[in-house]
């Protein structure tokens, strides 16, 4: 067994992270107007810390990463919480489970294109999105290929 999957936590505490982050960007950069805003109390706390910090700075004038940027942050943490659920695991079964999810949050997105959810349809949220989701799987299963090469290697 190794180190990670006995940390299986680290999946949860890096979507937890993701999703305060991408939250943080979301009020920071949007402000008071936006839904999140109005439906959060906290958020009017969170915006003055992150004001405070500077983060408006760099957020100040570049809507890929206050609209765009926050998307892909929910989705990569959607999928590290799927492979803390399947505890990494890649099968016919989990793949198809992780897939299932994976497109019900695209789609939402293309439900936005053509008028069936709320929202703008943004290629730039698509992509950030398709990022977003890919990247967790894939340093995953470098990380077992890696492992994997790293045991096969201390055999001989």
């Amino acid at each position: 067994m190794s180190w990670r999957h006995g940390h299986r936590w680290v999946y949860l505490v890096t979507a937890a992270c993701m999703i305060f982050l991408g939250y943080g960007i979301y009020v920071v950069g949007r402000g008071q107007g936006s839904a999140v805003f109005q439906k959060i109390p906290a958020s009017y706390y969170l915006e003055n810390t992150w004001k405070g910090l500077g983060f408006d700075g760099l957020l100040q004038d570049n809507p890929i990463l206050i609209y765009s940027l926050p998307d892909g942050m929910w989705m990569f943490a959607v999928m590290c919480v799927q492979l803390w659920i399947w505890g990494a695991v890649f099968n016919k079964y989990t793949a198809l489970w992780m897939t299932i999810v994976y497109i019900i949050c695209l789609a939402n997105e293309g439900l936005q294109k053509i008028g069936y959810s709320p929202g703008t349809f943004d290629v730039n949220d698509l992509l950030f999105m398709v990022v977003g989701g890919l990247l967790p799987i894939m340093i995953e299963l470098t990380l077992q290929k890696s492992v994997r090469w790293k045991e096969s290697k201390n055999q001989h």
